[in-house]
């Protein structure tokens, strides 16, 4: 009778056992599960998830797009992309706080600007925005850099002299730097402003 009580009460434990350990492996598979499905969907819900510009994720290319976002892009097509706007301004679709950027998409054009960045230097869109130029120029880059990879631009004017702000255009390439204390808060790339062509021999 001991005998039986004692392998009796071994079995149970076994059962036990085993009943925790398949238990523990179901958590543990349903946990990756959930983490890959969050990490998948957080992929999905950030446009501009990439952290390589060779990805084209988080690629200006002037004259053509910022990212996701490409010239002539309906206000249906942006939305499919990066959701409802913030708010809207005008003909303007704001994602200031998600990602630093606003639109202008007007009819029939579509997409014709980007505004990337924010008012300030200091304000929250100058880190939002995650997009640079294939030369790495985006926010917080400093003058030097600009014209290292730019050359010299087409004007430069000053802005809020209390703030030490100016103004860099680059007319060819649709693109208009703002810079405070000498680095990047806000870029303008126009996508109405061409490539000029090349000069003729002629």
């Amino acid at each position: 009778m001991k005998v039986e009580r004692g392998f009796v009460k071994m079995m149970t434990w076994l059962k036990v056992k085993r009943a925790v350990t398949v238990g523990a492996g179901v958590i543990i598979a349903v946990a990756a599960s959930m983490i890959m499905f969050a990490q998948t969907n957080k992929e999905a819900a950030d446009p501009f998830g990439g952290h390589d510009t060779a990805d084209g994720k988080t690629l200006i290319v002037p004259g053509e797009s910022v990212g996701p976002l490409r010239r002539g892009m309906t206000s249906n097509e942006v939305v499919a992309i990066l959701g409802q706007p913030e708010r809207m301004q005008g003909k303007i679709m704001v994602y200031g706080k998600t990602f630093g950027l606003a639109i202008a998409c007007k009819t029939p054009v579509g997409v014709a600007a980007v505004f990337c960045g924010d008012s300030s230097g200091d304000d929250p869109g100058v880190k939002a925005f995650k997009c640079r130029t294939k030369e790495g120029i985006g926010m917080e880059s400093t003058r030097a850099e600009i014209i290292k990879a730019f050359g010299q631009p087409t004007s430069a004017k000053s802005g809020d002299a209390g703030l030490h702000q100016e103004e860099l255009v680059y007319q060819s390439l649709g693109l208009t730097l703002w810079l405070e204390n000498g680095k990047v808060y806000n870029i303008l790339v126009d996508f109405r402003k061409t490539h000029q062509p090349p000069p003729s021999n002629k």
